[in-house]
């Protein structure tokens, strides 16, 4: 495959790196006259909430969804009238979609991303926009749609309702940070690395190409706040120490409690998480198994307001979970293990090493176990 790198001769705007920046978007959507359109992410990995923040002006038609809802992200509604003028500010380009929930068909349409940009643009919708390429011309987003053609052959399209699958995770993140080395201030590009994360988990090429940014680039908050993510994640790894979590300042999880136990099996879960409840009972049964094997269990709850506190207690009561459960309230378990997603599970040995890390497949935590019980 040729590759022709993007060289921009209009370098991004340096005040994109640290000042608050002005926008205006011209929205019609004649479709949905009267009917509520949410401009947010499109997608986001648990923990990189605050990664996506803008300020929206707000009036009798456009509402702070977000804040109404309670989330971190940044998300607004939007109440369709012939000419719709969106007003706000951003530190940084944001990739964002346009997103709308058909009452009648339950079914949910997103277009495809588009970056906020400075200045005055305008974006029309048509009737049905799911996938639908924003067309809103902008240094950032004509970056974003070169951007993109360069690795279009490594994506298998299924159709307007899913995501494109990913044929090799490598190649495109080698495609990525060749084109940074000529674009080191490039958000696109920055963004792409933390769109395959959310989708991929971690790889340490995600970190190589880190490094290709520039100097300045990486003096922003957003940077440095991914990085410190990423580096957590990799120091968390198989093979690596766990290290010294603070619960509330009474409640501490050092290495040496890790002494006494052949192995420590963790469950990090929440109250929101269907999948986490359900498995309850068949950890259960694991606890029962494994106990007087030398195997020790505890949990991490996700949760640190007093009504979820008191229902994650109901469900261990309930499921009659008897090991130690730990409630995250400064969010330093999550921090520091890089926990971005539940059910997550961990197995760490006597000394402290982390053995072994997955996303809730308790059959190879089962397995994992027997084998080192062998």
């Amino acid at each position: 495959m040729k590759i022709f790198y993007y060289i921009l001769l209009i370098l991004i705007n340096p005040t994109f790196l640290f000042a608050q920046v002005k926008f205006k978007i011209e929205l019609e959507a004649p479709t949905f006259i009267n009917d509520k359109l949410i401009i947010s992410p499109q997608i986001i990995r648990k923990g990189y909430e605050d990664f996506y923040k803008y300020h929206l002006d707000t009036n009798q038609y456009i509402k702070d969804f977000g804040k109404q809802f309670g989330f971190e992200q940044s998300a607004y509604q939007i109440i369709i009238k012939n000419k719709n003028l969106l007003e706000g500010e951003f530190q940084y380009p944001i990739p964002l979609s346009f997103q709308y929930f058909n009452t009648k068909t339950k079914q949910v349409y997103v277009t495809s991303t588009f970056f906020l940009d400075s200045g005055f643009h305008k974006i029309q919708l048509p009737d049905c926009f799911n996938a639908y390429e924003v067309n809103m011309h902008s240094s950032i987003n004509d970056e974003y749609a070169h951007f993109k053609k360069l690795f279009s052959d490594l994506y298998i399209h299924i159709n307007r309702n899913n995501l494109d699958s990913l044929t090799d995770l490598q190649k495109k993140e080698e495609i990525i940070g060749n084109y940074i080395k000529y674009n080191t201030n490039s958000y696109v590009a920055f963004w792409e690395i933390v769109y395959d994360y959310t989708l991929y988990n971690f790889n340490h090429i995600y970190l190589d190409n880190l490094s290709l940014f520039s100097d300045n680039f990486k003096k922003t908050e957003l940077f440095k706040a991914f990085e410190k993510k990423l580096r957590n994640e990799d120091s968390t790894l198989i093979g690596k120490k766990f290290p010294n979590i603070n619960f509330d300042g009474k409640n501490i999880l050092t290495k040496k409690y890790f002494n006494n136990y052949l192995l420590t099996f963790i469950d990090y879960w929440s109250t929101t998480c269907l999948p986490c409840i359900k498995a309850m009972p068949t950890i259960v049964a694991m606890y029962h198994q494994y106990k007087d094997k030398g195997i020790h269990f505890i949990s991490v709850t996700d949760e640190n307001k007093p009504e979820r506190i008191k229902l994650a207690k109901n469900i261990l009561i309930k499921n009659n979970a008897k090991w130690p459960n730990y409630f995250d309230y400064n969010k330093n378990f999550r921090n520091k293990m890089n926990a971005t997603s539940y059910p997550l599970h961990f197995l760490i040995d006597r000394d402290g090493n982390i053995l072994f890390r997955n996303s809730g497949n308790l059959e190879e935590v089962k397995k994992f176990i027997n084998n080192y019980l062998e």
